[in-house]
């Protein structure tokens, strides 16, 4: 059962302390140090929390950063929104998405028709897609312990620049799968696990060396009791009904456990990840880290 205001402030608040500890690289802008700034956040994190619980769609995609700015996805599933909307690109596309209905529309740049949109959701307010202003991991953690309060089915969606890798291991498990004279493998699973190994940028940035939100993401879900469903081009994970609802104090402890936020965390992390998705802590790695 969804939390009232009340309980959702004292579930963060027995945890707060953590989150401060463990997110310190936030407190320079944030300044969520201070009770009345940190009042500011957990605000926002339960309007985001209402929100998802109220998604039309009963739906949450996550992936990289440029999926809130992919109007085929705004279009077809809507943005949160639900303390504004984060970048300047996802207003504009927002707002024309909404002008385009207004006037109804179907035509995109240079008259080429677009999809069409059946029973379109709100372009933003109840949307499947975040972006929100005054994010902080606080923030990130309530759409993950909504959506499995809503026993919501969460949905994987590339970006663009995944998209050729995609296609090279799609191929190769097809191939493998056309002759696999006997070979008992799940090939859409297989071409998953070997499309996070070629593209581990989507769990793990190797230029700033720190977990990326959809690594978090994926640990709050399996906390929560989701399982993975592989196919060819989709993956979406679901919801377990038999499960308790999560916490934000069995989420934040769980991460400090793993050692999330520190500099030996990685492997353990990705370990995680892996038993996970695939049954096998040796699935996904960063290079390097293959005999940690």
């Amino acid at each position: 059962m969804p939390l009232n205001f009340q309980q959702f402030r004292q579930e963060i608040n027995e945890v707060v302390d953590v989150y401060r500890a463990d997110n310190a690289w936030i407190a320079h802008w944030t300044r969520w140090d201070q009770p009345n700034h940190m009042d500011y956040y957990i605000d926002a994190a339960f309007r985001l929390y209402q929100t998802t619980a109220r998604d039309q769609l009963k739906m949450t995609i996550l992936g990289g950063a440029s999926i809130r700015t992919c109007k085929e996805l705004i279009a077809n599933f809507g943005i949160t929104a639900a303390n504004g909307i984060q970048d300047q690109q996802t207003v504009w596309i927002a707002q024309q998405e909404e002008y385009r209905r207004r006037k109804g529309r179907g035509e995109g740049q240079g008259g080429a028709k677009r999809p069409v949109v059946r029973n379109p959701v709100a372009v933003q307010g109840v949307g499947s897609i975040l972006s929100e202003k005054a994010w902080t991991p606080i923030l990130n953690d309530a759409l993950i312990i909504g959506a499995a309060t809503g026993h919501q089915t969460v949905h994987i969606a590339l970006e663009a620049r995944e998209a050729a890798i995609w296609r090279e291991c799609e191929e190769e498990a097809r191939q493998w799968e056309a002759q696999k004279q006997g070979i008992r493998i799940d090939y859409p699973t297989w071409a998953w696990q070997e499309f996070m190994n070629r593209n581990i940028g989507m769990l793990w940035n190797q230029h700033h060396q720190v977990p990326k939100v959809l690594a978090r993401e994926l640990i709050g879900l399996s906390f929560a009791g989701y399982k993975p469903v592989f196919r060819y081009q989709e993956l979406f994970l679901t919801p377990n009904p038999h499960m308790p609802d999560p916490t934000f104090k069995q989420y934040a402890n769980g991460l400090n456990k793993l050692g999330f936020h520190t500099n030996g965390g990685r492997a353990n992390m990705m370990r995680h990840i892996s038993e996970f998705l695939f049954d096998d802590r040796r699935a996904v790695c960063v290079p390097g880290d293959e005999y940690i």
